[in-house]
């Protein structure tokens, strides 16, 4: 799939794995700010809060429909996006919810086999971002297992 065609299909979808963390985080600046005794500042993050919930929500229901729509190409376009232009950490953790909550999974891909070669490739993104992640607490201790570098028996 071209890349422009896939961020035309799915460019609002990608701006959900942007704006899934914002409420949270305006959420808990609220409450910071609430805290700390200033109440307008905790009211505009409040607001923005609820205002970003209600974005990831349409972006949610733009993704169902599109995926209902046309399954192959919504299919091929989250795969390409997957690989090519989601970079950012967050997207590790929010794979297995968006799965979930866009059935992913369950999703009849056609009769395209790139449709379902993409499906499952988005499906398996999960368990090997899992694995990297627990390489990446591993290396640690690697680290400090292996013999020092530049050391010599001379």
């Amino acid at each position: 799939m071209e890349g422009e065609r896939a961020v035309l299909i799915l460019g609002p979808s990608t701006l959900h794995f942007k704006k899934e963390q914002l409420p949270f985080h305006t959420a808990n600046a609220a409450k910071q700010a609430k805290k700390h005794g200033d109440t307008n500042l905790a009211k505009i993050c409040g607001i923005i809060s609820s205002d970003e919930k209600r974005h990831e929500e349409a972006y949610t229901k733009i993704t169902n429909k599109l995926f209902d729509v046309d399954p192959d190409t919504t299919m091929l376009a989250l795969a390409y996006l997957m690989r090519k232009h989601i970079t950012m950490p967050g997207s590790l953790m929010l794979m297995s919810p968006l799965i979930t909550r866009w059935n992913v999974g369950k999703v009849t891909a056609g009769t395209f086999w790139e449709g379902r070669k993409a499906q499952d490739y988005v499906c398996n993104l999960p368990p090997k971002f899992r694995n990297w992640q627990r390489e990446l607490r591993e290396e640690p201790r690697r680290f400090h297992q292996s013999p020092s570098v530049g050391s010599s028996t001379d």
